[in-house]
């Protein structure tokens, strides 16, 4: 008698209840939100330097085949690079990037020129700045052989 006296007067949850349980999804779902953005950042980044090997394999490899000099300038307050041939001085290839990511020329300065054969005209470094990461890329005098990585 005295167990169905107790469920007929179950009415249900209370607020205070439910506000706690509303609370605790919050709280759960502000986490998973908070966890986004550094991985955003990471995707960024990696997906700039991926982009960034294969257009200058592209250019190193336009040189070759057409035999001419492919110029390569990079612009970091206009947040992009573009490449020039020979005297030719309207780009034939220019790409943007994010305005997340800052670019530092380092010792490479902000141009290098793809030789006919494919060589560089001089090495040096390009640092490449995110919110919470940092990338050097390497070039090599010679062949124009490049590498990045994370510091």
């Amino acid at each position: 008698m005295k167990i169905l006296q107790q469920a007929h007067n179950s009415k249900g949850v209370s607020f205070f209840e439910l506000l706690l349980v509303l609370a605790m999804i919050g709280a759960m779902a502000s986490f998973v939100l908070i966890e986004l953005t550094p991985i955003q950042d990471v995707k960024e980044s990696e997906y700039f330097l991926e982009q960034l090997s294969n257009d200058l394999q592209y250019l190193q490899q336009y040189a070759i085949t057409n035999q001419s000099s492919v110029h390569v300038q990079f612009n970091k307050e206009g947040h992009k690079y573009f490449a020039y041939i020979d005297n030719v001085y309207e780009p034939f290839f220019s790409r943007r990037f994010s305005k997340n990511l800052e670019l530092d020329y380092g010792t490479l300065g902000n141009y290098f020129i793809y030789y006919p054969s494919g060589n560089i005209t001089k090495s040096g470094t390009l640092f490449i700045h995110t919110n919470r990461k940092r990338f050097r890329i390497v070039f090599f005098l010679g062949k124009g052989r490049f590498y990045a990585e994370q510091l």
